[in-house]
């Protein structure tokens, strides 16, 4: 099964609730890292804004994003996000628990479903990351695909390979149908701009195999080849050199604002 243009094209969580869409509080926007902050994020297709989160910071740390349809609220432990929960008007839908190797590597990260007309939260989806050396090497998905509770199954296995600092490389095991397919990563020259967003980033803020190579390389993901499939990434920046658009095949899909001190 060809992934690629699901995730690429559309790759972030999708929970069907209503709600209105809340900008960042101006009085804390001016907390983030470094000279500018990340304070907003669109999601675009077909040119239209489809999506967006208005970032919130706490203590110089992302706390909220607000998107169209929910919120996520990021809960820390010291410098690591160890939950992000989903919010429609402040009423909690999910939650993910995130959970880390000794050495500050994500080691696991668990979805779940919860609802008050539920005695405890569902574990819906279940991600194991497994490393050699520091590098991901591995990533396992399950789900429970009868969503009645039952341990999540294993769906889909990922290992990578690496040419220098970056992931070249990733086999996808469909384990259900027994089959395999093979995606190949070619990347620029500049430091890579997702290394430290995984969980707030707007693009990665589901998590999935074909993705990761964008966070856990050194450099960024320029193309993706898959079958006879290929995909063209690009980027620009604005005058302060921040990550300001990403195009796939020449067209817009994500772009963020900052606010520069």
């Amino acid at each position: 099964m060809n992934r690629v243009l699901v995730y690429l094209g559309l790759v972030w969580v999708s929970i069907s609730v209503l709600s209105c869409q809340k900008e960042p509080d101006e009085s804390i926007l001016g907390g983030g890292p470094g000279a500018c902050t990340l304070i907003k994020a669109e999601v675009f297709d077909a040119g239209a804004v489809s999506d967006t989160a208005g970032y919130v910071y706490t203590d110089n740390k992302i706390t909220r994003a607000n998107r169209i349809d929910f919120s996520n609220v990021y809960i820390y432990n010291g410098d690591r996000i160890v939950r992000r929960n989903y919010l429609e008007n402040d009423n909690q839908l999910a939650y993910d628990t995130v959970l880390y190797n000794a050495d500050g590597t994500i080691r696991r990260i668990q979805t779940y479903f919860s609802s008050p007309l539920l005695p405890i939260a569902i574990l819906l989806l279940d991600y194991e990351l497994s490393y050699s050396a520091g590098k991901l090497v591995r990533l396992v998905e399950k789900a429970d695909t009868s969503f009645t509770g039952a341990p999540p199954v294993a769906l889909y296995q990922y290992d990578y390979t690496y040419t220098g600092n970056n992931i070249t490389s990733a086999v996808e095991l469909d384990i259900e149908a027994a089959s395999t397919d093979t995606l190949r990563y070619q990347y620029d020259n500049s430091g890579n701009y997702f290394k430290s967003r995984l969980l707030t980033d707007i693009f990665l803020s589901e998590i999935n195999g074909q993705t990761l190579p964008f966070a856990f390389s050194a450099n960024n993901v320029i193309s993706i080849a898959q079958g006879g499939d290929n995909f063209a990434i690009t980027y620009t920046l604005d005058d302060k050199k921040n990550l300001r658009e990403l195009l796939i095949d020449g067209e817009l899909a994500i772009r963020y604002t900052y606010k520069c001190q």
